[in-house]
């Protein structure tokens, strides 16, 4: 059974294609149930669709109502929409969408699914999603003693990631500058002191889609 992963989807122009843009949302709001039905229709090379779109689920959460923001200083309008899928995110089968009838809309992407360590968030100036650039899970405890507790937190920056951990472990070993893979070590270190079981895992969150896309005649942008 397949692992879900779920996503968040910012689509946005400048304010002068918001008709472009709400014809686009129109489409979508439409056949919010029926979204693989709709990328069956796209014309994929065979081994993508049996990698990809097979995979795919009817399965758009929610859209929102198209509305203003600024991204780098600019004026734009956007909506935003989630989705649930197989493993990993598709922002490919969106681009192709787009691609037909739509060219000119951008996206950015935020998704997750922490069993296969897909962790992606391409809105690097945090304009449509929360700044969630780092996350830590973690775990520690003694068996049949109380004491232990079980953690998951995200962060925008290593300096608020380390503050976390040294506070939660009691400890002033973990350092901002220090690689993820080094706190990752320091951590269970500190834990091992005093647990027999524990782990810590850091992910950084990716900005680039480029590797969601195993077809070179298909190509992601944001």
């Amino acid at each position: 059974m397949a692992n879900n992963c779920y996503s968040e989807f910012a689509f946005y122009c400048e304010p002068n294609e918001i008709e472009k843009l709400q014809s686009f949302h129109d489409f979508i709001d439409k056949n919010i149930g029926y979204i693989r039905k709709v990328f069956e229709s796209l014309d994929i090379p065979p081994e993508f669709y049996e990698q990809k779109t097979e995979s795919l689920r009817d399965e758009i959460l929610w859209c929102s109502e198209i509305t203003e923001t600024y991204k780098d200083k600019k004026p734009i309008v956007f909506f935003t929409l989630a989705t649930e899928s197989a493993w990993r995110p598709y922002p490919e089968h969106f681009q192709m969408l787009i691609d037909k009838e739509w060219e000119g809309i951008k996206f950015d992407v935020f998704a997750e699914e922490p069993d296969e360590g897909v962790f992606i968030n391409t809105d690097k100036d945090d304009t449509f999603f929360s700044a969630a650039h780092f996350r830590v899970y973690g775990y520690y405890c003694n068996w049949n003693e109380d004491g232990g507790d079980e953690f998951e937190e995200y962060f925008e920056d290593t300096e608020a990631l380390a503050e976390f951990l040294n506070k939660e472990l009691e400890t002033d070993r973990i350092k901002p500058d220090m690689s993820l893979s080094e706190m990752e070590k320091e951590a269970e270190l500190v834990l091992s002191m005093k647990f027999e079981t524990y782990s810590v895992s850091i992910y950084e969150f990716e900005t680039d889609i480029s590797d969601f896309t195993s077809s070179p005649e298909i190509t992601v942008y944001g």
